[in-house]
């Protein structure tokens, strides 16, 4: 029984190791390999979220005179250019949607400028409550520092720059200025020599680091700004000199500069004491109101053209209130007749309205664009939403655009609509060289209607792709379950190594996505392109997108790694549009309803045409002396197979009755007529027929046929 027991534990073990080997045999065999994958956490975009890249400095006078001094009446009695210029940082704020995000500086400036009257730029976001401009908010407050001197206040803003890396990062400088008066320090120099020196300051360093600068100036008893401002003429552009009367205005003068730094439309404030009508232009992203009312027990009704009040419980409406004024900005806004209303206290109210119109926004160049390939100027006319932005016939837009080289040459751009909100322009453009290149797109409607987008193309030399498959342009004929792409990794015109140039892994250097297909839609999936074994340079990948839809589809490559040589990111982005149309076969797959309907309809057609028109058959057919009486629809004649059956030297028919009814000319109604088919011998294919009255008679193969009808 023992030995019994080890031999069915041995038979047992063996059973098992075989069934898991087995087992595992079947999954290996069954299993396959998997590649690698990279995942990426974003999308690429259809268009360029160009940020603001921008860092304004406000040099803000808190010179003695502001507050007053000895017998002289101060300029600002009420501190409103504190309280303005808080409007103005929070303005500023709210262009700032995307990365890179703007900076703001303070610089409190009198006989000189010490650090504790200096903010730092600080990055600031439209987002609510942003630290940032919470800290600037704080920073201000009204201070009285002695004399004017302008040229301290523009070194530091300098030095700010320079701490900063403005330049070194390729971001807009731009200095705002407000004062009441001329500049003045411990000197006492002349206003020729002091202008010199501002002048000669500005010339030699913020003019070549291309730095706008806007003044604001307040001159309450006419002696002392308004004798500056033709020196202020000699290197400042004209517009960017403002002159104020009253404190009240410096709100709408720092809106006027936020207007022209943004390309926003411009807008006179509207000031009522009990309604005031106004229109509101279409093609507006948004549209800010900022109400300041003579007293706090003021309430204003803003009411929309079709006559629906704003309520913050309308989700397109945001409504904030500060201590002295309340924003409410309105999120696409309809276009038509407005109104305000005072509906609660008695007053004067004053509104700045900012509109801030629909974007052209960038499609193609980048950003970043590589020296060494040509590119078309690609935009879309597009919502927040990616909904299109409709031209209305009542309001019809031109767009128009130019590319400002670095030497300062113009090309003139014209452009053409493509798909659902995306246009392009005629011709491809090849930058000569590199540096900053200016794409400035814009809209023009009636009566000096203007929106203006501008872009700032880096060119530069690295390491870029091109697209082989699709090409630009191309026409691909064919539905298709994916698509497959080819690329080039090229530096200076050649093809090189992904490995000799990135440390970062070729597997995930190259990224693709279909960032728009017809009737405005979007693909979600982003693939990795794959390095080929075979040529050098050589990208490939498959897109596992259905192309099912007939109309312009957008791709986008992007390559992002970090360099072996500098240790720098370097990204490039490549745009390709192509049509898609149906193939013939697509075309019966995706009508093969209709097609099916209309054939059975022919079907049906004939047979109802053959069931109604046929006849029944009457009388009797006497052959060789032997009656057949007719019956049914249709009678055969010939051997074993037909209805009469004649002869036993064949199976076949070599005639036939039928029946039709048919119109009688004579009687003016529908009659019965008999044919009888018959063939000349055996052989023949076809039937020749003739007419069966009362009485016929005929030979068909030797054999004598009668009809009669009763």
């Amino acid at each position: 029984m023992t030995d019994n027991f080890v031999e069915n534990r041995k038979f047992l073990l063996l059973a098992i190791i075989f069934l898991l080997a087995t087992n595992f045999f079947i999954c290996c065999s069954r299993s396959e390999k998997k590649p690698f994958k990279f995942v990426r956490q974003e999308e690429i975009n259809l268009y360029e979220r160009e940020g603001t890249p921008i860092d304004i400095i406000l040099l803000l006078d808190q010179s003695a005179s502001m507050s007053g001094f000895g017998k002289t009446p101060p300029t600002d009695p009420n501190n409103l250019r504190i309280e303005a210029s808080k409007y103005f940082l929070n303005n500023l704020a709210r262009r700032s949607e995307y990365e890179p995000f703007l900076k703001i500086g303070i610089v409190d400036f009198g006989t000189i400028v010490r650090d504790e009257f200096i903010a730092d730029l600080t990055t600031v976001t439209s987002i609510p409550e942003d630290w940032g401009l919470i800290k600037l908010m704080n920073f201000l407050k009204p201070l009285s520092l002695g004399y004017t001197s302008f040229i301290k206040a523009m070194e530091s803003a300098y030095q700010l720059f320079i701490k900063n890396k403005t330049f070194q990062e390729k971001r807009k400088p731009i200095i705002v200025i407000f004062t009441d008066g001329e500049p003045d320090d411990e000197r006492h120099l002349t206003l020729d020599k002091y202008f010199e020196e501002i002048e000669k300051f500005y010339n030699n360093l913020l003019k070549k680091i291309q730095c706008d600068i806007f003044i604001i100036g307040i001159d309450t008893t006419g002696e002392t700004w308004s004798k500056t401002v033709p020196y202020w003429k000699n290197f400042l552009p004209e517009e960017n000199i403002l002159k104020i009367e009253d404190m009240d205005e410096l709100h709408q003068k720092y809106n006027e500069i936020i207007q022209k730094v943004f390309y926003l439309p411009s807008a006179l404030p509207d000031v009522f004491t009990q309604s005031f009508d106004f229109e509101v232009q279409p093609y507006l992203e948004k549209i800010q109101f900022d109400i300041y009312p003579e007293t706090k027990d003021i309430e204003v009704e803003i009411t929309d053209s079709r006559g629906r009040k704003l309520s913050e419980k309308d989700p397109d409406i945001y409504i904030k209130d500060y201590p002295t004024y309340k924003t409410i900005i309105v999120s696409y806004p309809l276009a038509g007749p407005w109104k305000y209303k005072i509906i609660k206290g008695k007053g004067r109210v004053k509104i700045y309205k900012t509109l801030i119109p629909n974007k052209m926004r960038l499609v193609s160049p980048s950003l970043k664009h590589t020296l060494g390939r040509s590119f078309e100027v690609i935009f879309a006319f597009l919502r927040d939403d990616n909904s299109e932005v409709e031209v209305l016939p009542e309001y019809p837009l031109i767009f128009t655009g130019k590319i400002v080289s670095p030497n300062g040459k113009i090309v003139r751009l014209e452009f053409k609509k493509e798909e659902k909100g995306i246009y392009r322009s005629e011709k491809e453009f090849n930058p000569e060289g590199e540096g900053i290149y200016k794409i400035i797109l814009i809209a023009t409607g009636r009566e000096g209607f203007e929106i203006k987008n501008e872009f700032s193309i880096d060119v530069i030399k690295a390491p870029y792709i091109n697209i082989n498959h699709p090409v630009n342009k191309a026409i691909i004929k064919g539905y298709r379950k994916d698509l497959k792409i080819e690329a080039a990794l090229m530096f200076e015109g050649k093809a090189i190594n992904a490995l000799k140039f990135f440390e970062t892994d070729p597997h995930s250097l190259i990224w693709a996505q279909l960032v728009y297909l017809p009737k405005g839609k979007s693909s979600k999936i982003v693939i990795a392109l794959e390095p080929s074994n075979e040529e050098i340079g050589r990208f490939e990948g498959v897109i596992p997108e259905p192309l099912k839809d007939k109309g312009q589809y957008i791709l986008k490559l992007e390559l992002y790694g970090k360099l072996i040589s500098t240790g720098e990111k370097c990204r490039d982005i490549v745009t390709a549009r192509f049509d898609l149309s149906p193939s013939f076969i697509n075309y019966i797959l995706s009508y093969w309803y209709i097609i099916f309907l209309i054939i059975v309809i022919w079907a049906a057609s004939i047979a109802i045409n053959f069931y109604f028109k046929r006849a029944k058959l009457e009388g009797y057919l006497i052959i060789d002396g032997e009656n057949y009486y007719l019956r049914g629809y249709k009678n055969t004649i010939g051997g074993k197979k037909a209805n009469v059956k004649i002869t036993d030297e064949f199976d076949g028919i070599i005639a036939y009755v039928k029946g039709y009814w048919v119109k009688n000319i004579d009687i003016g109604k529908k009659a019965k007529e008999f044919y009888l088919y018959y063939k000349s011998s055996p052989k023949d294919k076809d039937f020749d027929s003739t007419i069966l009255y009362d009485g016929w008679s005929g030979n068909i193969f030797g054999k004598i046929f009668k009809y009669k009808k009763d």
